[in-house]
């Protein structure tokens, strides 16, 4: 039996453990998501993306943050600031699926980032994120696919650092490498503090994967939903806490969800 199908009276119990107002605060983002069903949709979508009117925060939702906004209720604050909240990875497909939701496709940053920084060859971008050597790199890489890097930093710089770069060079693309939920907490800054059309992805180890730091899973475990596994593999002391404790926690997480929204 899964964790989803637990009975009734244990799930209230686990409601009443973990609390209702991660739940309530699960709910507000998984409602907020936006949902492409079908590929068709795709090149709408990159092309809002790519021509933003003012300051635009684009997040990704995954287990992981679903996790945090469960925890920490100024985390969900800046879920919530995003702009355009997008579904990554089979777990929050999962959780949409117990609430009754149509998941859509699985638009995870690792995908989609690359196609619009494609779309992007000859526009500016500023990167803050990882470290040396492999941000360099990262910068390497971008301006070999045609983009021009405005601005770059390491991802342990104040916010303010990262705001006057951005005022001052202007880049109309900025990716954020520093993991969640700092990356996050950075695009909120960024978003109150510029006044010039830009798009703020929030990229996760995005850089890190342009640097070369590290490398994709293999396509069959990408497409079985294993990438997770490959990566705490990989680096089983940095990710141990947050997938051989934080999934079972997200499976009990939305179990407490589920029953929360089923209430009146």
């Amino acid at each position: 039996m899964s964790l989803v199908e637990l009975s009734p009276p244990l799930g209230l119990t686990l409601d009443r453990a973990f609390g209702a107002d991660g739940a309530a605060r699960v709910l507000t983002i998984l409602e907020a998501l936006r949902i492409e069903t079908e590929a068709a949709q795709m090149p709408a979508l990159i092309d809002a993306l790519t021509r933003p009117a003012a300051p635009t925060v684009l997040a990704f939702v995954n287990a992981h943050a679903i996790n945090l906004i469960w925890s920490d209720p100024d985390i969900f604050a800046a879920f919530a600031g995003a702009d355009i909240l997008l579904r990554d990875g089979t777990g929050t497909g999962m959780a949409l699926r117990t609430l009754g939701r149509d998941p859509g496709l699985n638009l995870n940053g690792s995908d989609l980032i690359p196609q619009l920084l494609a779309r992007l060859a000859g526009e500016g971008v500023a990167i803050f994120g990882t470290r040396q050597p492999w941000l360099g790199q990262a910068a390497a890489a971008l301006r070999a696919a045609g983009l021009r890097v405005k601005a770059e930093a390491d991802g342990f710089r104040p916010a303010a650092h990262y705001l006057d770069l951005c005022r001052k060079t202007r880049p109309p693309v900025i990716v954020l490498g520093m993991g969640m939920p700092r990356q996050e907490r950075v695009a909120e800054v960024l978003r109150a503090g510029l006044d010039h059309p830009c798009l703020i992805i929030c990229g996760g180890a995005i850089l890190d994967l342009m640097g070369g730091r590290f490398a994709r899973a293999p396509r069959a475990m990408q497409r079985l939903g294993l990438e997770w596994f490959y990566r705490l593999l990989r680096e089983p002391a940095r990710l141990f806490r947050r997938y051989v404790i934080g999934i079972p926690l997200f499976f009990l997480r939305l179990r407490a969800t589920r029953l929360r929204a089923a209430r009146p």
